[in-house]
C-alpha cells in the first residue's frame, strides 16, 4: 500500500512528458505579421511638389539675374557641373554690379568643389573696384594658409584702401611667411592708427620684436581704452593666450567701443573650452559678435551648446532673451520673437540659430516657423519670410510632410524671391532623390 503514491506520481510525470500542456496567454494574442504601410498619397504629393520646385528653379535660372542664377546653379552644381557655376561666376565678375560680385565671393567661400577653379576668380576679386570685396577676398583667401598666395598678399599691401592693406598684412602673418618681415617693417613705418597695429600684429605673429614692441605699447596705453583693447586683443591673437583674463577685464570698462572690440576678438578667437565666455558674448556682446559666436556653435557638442544657450538666456535682459528662448523648452511666443528679430543683425542671428537647432535634430523649429509666418506683422518683412523659408529646408527628413506643407503655398507666391526660397528648400528636404530626379 505504501508504494501506491509513488506509482501515481510516476504515472503523472510520464503523462506530462508525453502530452505536455498547451498554455494560452490571453493577454498577448498572436497577431498575423503585417507589412509596413506607406502613405502613397504623401509620396505622390512630395513628388508633385518636387517637380514644381524644379520647374521654378529651372525657369528662374534661365531668366534671372546673376545672383539668382548663381544661387540656382549652386543648388544643382553637381548636376550641371562645376564648370557652369565657374563660368557664371566669371560672367558676374565682368558684367555684374557690386552685389553680384559679392555673391561670387560668397559662392567661392561656400562651394568647396570650386577650389580648383577659384584661383583666377580670387585674383579678379582682389582687383575689384569695391574695397569691401577686395578686403573680404584677401581675408578668405588667407584662411587656408596656402603660401602660394603670398605674392597676392604682398601686392595687396600696396592697395589704396587701408582696410585692404591691414588685411593683407595679417594674411602674411597667418601664412607664417618670414620672408615678408622686411616689407612689413617698411610699411609699418608709413602706416598709422589701427592699420599700423595690424602690421605690428603680423610682425609679432612672425616673431619680430619690432611688432611686439608696438603692440606692447598699445596695450599699455593709459589714455585710450580703445588702443589698449586693440593692443591686448592683437597680442592675444599673435600667440599670448595668458592675456585672456586681462582682455576680459576690459569688458568692465564704460567705453562701448572698447567692449565691442574685445567681444568681436573673443567671438572669433576664444577656445571652445571657455564656454562661459561664449555665453557672455551672446548675452552682452554687440550683434556682430553675437553672430560670430553663434556661427561657432557647431564646434561644440550638443550638450555644451545647449548649456551655453541656456546660460545666455539666463544672463540676457533685453530683447535677445526671446531669441535664446528658442533653445529652451518654452520658446517665446511668435509676436514677442518677431519683435525681437526686427533689427537686421538679430535677423541674421535668428537664421544662424535656427539652422543650428534644426541640424542638431531638435524639432521645436517647424512649429515656430509656422507661427511666425502667421503673425500679421511679418507681411511687410519679405527678407525675414525668405529667411524662414530657407530655414525650413534644413528641418528634414520630413517624415510627416509638415515642412513641405509649410512650403507649398509659397511655390505659387507672387514674390519671386519667396518662390525661389521655397523651391530650393523643397529640393533640400527631398535630399539625394531630388538631385537624382533633376539629373535624369
Amino acid at each position: 500500500m505504501r508504494s501506491f503514491p509513488l506509482t501515481v506520481i510516476l504515472l503523472i510525470v510520464l503523462t506530462l512528458l508525453v502530452f505536455p500542456p498547451c498554455y494560452v496567454d490571453i493577454f498577448s494574442p498572436i497577431q498575423p505579421a503585417q507589412e509596413d504601410k506607406v502613405d502613397d498619397a504623401a509620396v505622390l504629393k512630395g513628388k508633385d511638389l518636387l517637380r514644381k520646385a524644379q520647374e521654378i528653379i529651372e525657369a528662374m535660372h534661365a531668366e534671372g539675374g546673376y545672383r539668382t542664377r548663381l544661387e540656382t546653379a549652386a543648388v544643382f552644381h553637381k548636376a550641371a557641373g562645376d564648370s557652369e557655376l565657374y563660368n557664371l561666376c566669371g560672367e558676374a565678375l565682368l558684367q555684374g554690379n557690386v552685389c553680384d560680385r559679392m555673391e561670387v565671393l560668397q559662392t567661392l567661400i561656400s562651394n568647396e568643389t570650386l577650389a580648383e577653379y577659384s584661383a583666377r576668380l580670387y585674383k579678379e576679386l582682389l582687383n575689384d573696384s569695391a574695397y569691401v570685396i577686395r578686403e573680404r577676398a584677401v581675408y578668405h583667401l588667407s584662411l587656408n594658409g596656402d603660401i602660394s598666395n603670398v605674392p597676392l598678399f604682398r601686392k595687396a599691401l600696396e592697395d589704396d584702401d587701408y582696410y585692404v592693406r591691414a588685411q593683407a598684412a595679417r594674411a602674411l602673418g597667418r601664412c607664417g611667411d618670414n620672408d615678408s618681415i622686411p616689407v612689413l617693417q617698411k610699411h609699418l613705418s608709413k602706416e598709422s592708427g589701427w592699420t599700423a597695429l595690424c602690421f605690428a600684429q603680423a610682425l609679432a605673429m612672425l616673431g619680430d620684436d619690432a611688432g611686439r614692441s608696438v603692440l606692447l605699447a598699445a596695450s599699455s596705453d593709459t589714455v585710450s581704452t580703445n588702443q589698449r583693447a586693440y593692443g591686448l586683443a592683437m597680442r592675444y591673437e599673435a600667440g599670448e593666450p595668458l592675456l585672456l583674463p586681462a582682455l576680459r577685464s576690459l569688458l568692465n570698462e564704460r567705453d562701448d567701443r572698447a567692449r565691442e572690440i574685445v567681444y568681436r576678438y573673443l567671438a572669433r578667437l576664444v577656445p571652445t573650452k571657455e564656454k562661459e565666455v561664449f555665453a557672455d558674448i551672446l548675452a552682452h556682446g554687440d550683434m556682430i559678435s553675437v553672430k560670430m559666436a553663434l556661427e561657432r556653435l557647431s564646434e561644440f557638442s550638443p550638450s555644451d551648446r545647449d548649456g551655453i544657450l541656456k546660460t545666455a538666456y539666463d544672463l540676457s535682459s533685453d530683447k535677445r532673451r526671446a531669441l535664446f528662448s528658442l533653445a529652451t523648452t518654452s520658446p517665446a511666443d511668435a509676436k514677442t520673437l518677431l519683435y525681437a528679430i526686427e533689427s537686421l543683425h538679430l535677423r541674421d542671428c535668428f537664421s544662424i540659430l535656427m539652422k543650428d537647432l534644426s541640424r542638431s535634430g531638435r524639432k521645436p523649429v517647424l512649429s515656430i516657423l509656422e507661427s511666425l509666418l502667421k503673425e500679421g506683422g511679418i507681411a511687410g518683412m519679405p527678407d525675414l519670410r525668405a529667411d524662414i523659408l530657407r530655414i525650413a529646408g534644413f528641418t528634414g527628413p520630413d517624415e510627416d510632410g509638415k515642412a513641405l506643407a509649410l512650403l507649398e503655398p509659397f511655390l505659387s507666391d507672387s514674390n519671386d524671391g519667396l518662390r525661389l526660397r521655397a523651391a530650393i528648400s523643397v529640393i533640400r528636404i527631398t535630399g539625394p532623390a531630388g538631385e537624382k530626379e533633376h539629373r535624369e
